[in-house]
Parts: C-alpha cells; structure tokens; sequence
C-alpha cells in the first residue's frame, strides 16, 4: 500500500500524540524498586533534616525546571516554585495548590508565580459577580489581601465563572481554562482554532480588541502612537494601517508587551474605575494615554453586547485579557536594578537603565 505525504504526516502526529499521552511507569507497587522515586524521597528527607546547604537547593529547583522539556518562562517559575516549597516546608503548610486539587495548566502556574498586586484586578473582577463564591472560601477570608496563598482559589472560581452552574455540579469543576478562552474569542468574533496552543488564541482575542481599538483612531492618533513605540514610519497618503500596529503586536517583544498591559489597562478602567500600577516601566507606560478612549469605547461596547444570560463574560472577559497579560509578563525577563519587564529574553542589557540581565 502506497502511503501519500498527507497520510505519513497523520500517522507521524497519531504516534507523537500516543507518545505524549504514555505515562510514567514504576517499578514496584507503590515505587519502591524504581531509583528515581527512592533519590527523590532521599533528597527531600535530607532537605527537611538540613542536611543540604541553601545553594544545592536552589540548584535541584534549577535543574527541576528543565527535567521536563518546556520553553515556558512562567512554567519553569511554577516548577522551581513547588519543588522548592516541597524541599524546605516540612509540613508542606504552604503548598501552591492549598485548598483545591482542582488544576489546569493553562492557568494556575500562572496564578501561582504572580504576586500579590497581579492577582488583586481578577479577584476583584470576580467579586463583581453576584454569584461569586469565592469570598465565602477558608483561604480568602484568612488570607486576603494576600492574594498569592489561594490562588489556586482563585483560578477554580474562574473557571466556575465560565461555566454552566448545574453543569458544573455534576463535573465537579468549571470547564478548562483552554475552553474558556476559546468561548471568549468566539464571543469577541476573534479567529481561533480550538487546537492551537492557549497563547495563540489568547494573542487572537487581543488583537480582534486592538484592531478594533485602532480603527475608531485618527490617523494623526496613530502616528503619535507609532511615534511613541519607536516606528519610524511616516503617515502616507492614506495614513498608517491598522496592520502596522498588529504588525508589531506579532513580532513580540517589548511593545509588543506594551499594547497588551495598554489594552488590559483601559479594561482594568472601564469595569473596576481604575487602571492598572504602570509605574514599574517608564516606557510601558507611553502610549497608553493615546489609546486610553479608543480601548475604553471598544470595551463599552463589548460590555453593552454580553449576554447576560449566558457564562459571565462581563468577568470571563476581562479575568482572559489579564491573565494573558500575566503571561506574557511572567514569560519575560526583569531587570535586577530598575524591575523593568524586559519581554525579550534575549535582551543582553536593559534599555531602561543598562544593566546586564541575565539572558
């Protein structure tokens, strides 16, 4: 039988698929014969008696963050996180995942390695649901405002919020976080394909708001905002294109983080009356003035267009927008002495002060 690229192709990815989803095998009932659980359980006995100085165990959470293959900056942050709280906490009192077993990958290693004033904006989001419960949880009402001890919390009342109520019930949890998103870009009329990874999608929705956003701007708007993000460009006969900004928004990097932490920023205004702290970043905060009312009017309208009856995307839509900004963010480098988010991570010296960084 005479296979066609197509058919090789299909095979080839059915196999990587099978491959991916094999698990773990152990030898002995519980692992008592397999060498990799026994110097796990070894490394972390020597750690919880002192037996290991500060510096190995920081490198074990180091060499943790690889052991897997993943490019992620903000997943390689989650790991050495957890492995790291599972080698000094004795009593484990401090788990990332305190008061649910309830986990998505899309979501809580971003939830876990953000801190407190990253976290506040969806907690409030939430809160501005009738039916949120999440202020009725242990961990909110002994912790709050110190919002990074129960995010975890945090992230099962948002997928809750995406989800049927009675449906919820009989899975015991909200929908995943990948179908959430996929269900805000289809509310948004974004472009997406349900298989992509949850960054493409997430890049999707915010550009369907900025393309938005930048169409009801003037063409001398435009080029003061191109002005302020380094462009070059000068304004043709028929203006500066809607393109030229998604363009940019593409090519990742640094205003490519601007755009996004603007558009979180102006949804951060409309429904909580104010904006995000933008102080950290000088140069983040440029731009955002120019595109303060045309983000404001998109978002007003997208508030006027919820359905009400359906999931709450008056909190779905914009928990999605900041936790794609948190993304992106986390996912970036920061600068030792001026805490500039440097979303290049192969940015040698930061463009705000100059200092090395650690790419």
């Amino acid at each position: 039988m005479v296979f066609s690229d197509k058919d090789r192709q299909q095979k080839r990815r059915l196999k990587l698929k099978v491959e991916f989803k094999k698990s773990i095998l152990v030898r002995g009932v519980e692992g008592e014969f397999d060498e990799r659980i026994r110097t796990a359980l070894a490394v972390k006995e020597l750690a919880e008696n002192g037996l290991l100085p500060q510096d190995v165990l920081d490198k074990i959470a180091k060499a943790s963050e690889t052991a897997f293959p993943t490019k992620e900056v903000v997943v390689r942050k989650y790991i050495n996180k957890i492995v790291s709280k599972y080698l000094t906490n004795k009593e484990c009192k401090e788990k990332t995942m305190a008061y649910t077993d309830v986990f998505d990958k899309d979501l809580n290693p971003t939830l876990a390695v953000a801190d407190n004033d990253d976290l506040a904006p969806i907690v409030e989001y939430l809160d501005k649901k009738f039916s949120n419960l999440l202020t009725e949880e242990d961990g909110y009402k002994k912790h709050y405002p110190d919002h990074s001890k129960y995010s975890d919390l945090i992230g099962k009342e948002l997928r809750d919020m995406g989800g049927n109520s009675f449906v919820n019930i009989f899975r015991g949890e909200g929908p995943t976080y990948h179908e959430i998103v996929c269900d805000v870009a289809k509310k948004l009329k974004a472009p997406y394909n349900k298989n992509k990874a949850i960054e493409d999608i997430e890049d999707s929705i915010l550009e369907t708001i900025l393309s938005k956003a930048l169409e009801s701007m003037s063409s001398e708007e435009k080029e003061k905002l191109l002005k302020e993000m380094g462009g070059k460009g000068k304004m043709g006969k028929g203006g500066i294109a809607t393109s030229t900004f998604i363009g940019i928004f593409r090519s990742g990097g640094f205003y490519s983080y601007q755009l996004t932490l603007i558009v979180a920023n102006q949804i951060a205004r409309a429904v909580l009356g104010r904006g995000l702290a933008l102080s950290a970043n000088a140069g983040i905060a440029r731009g955002a003035s120019i595109l303060a009312g045309p983000v404001g009017w998109v978002i007003g309208g997208l508030w006027t267009a919820a359905d009400l009856s359906g999931p709450a995307y008056s909190v779905t839509i914009p928990c999605v927008v900041h936790v794609a900004m948190l993304r992106k963010k986390l996912n970036s480098l920061q600068c030792s002495k001026c805490d500039a988010v440097l979303p290049d991570t192969t940015m040698k010296f930061c463009p705000e002060c100059g200092q090395a960084t650690a790419a």
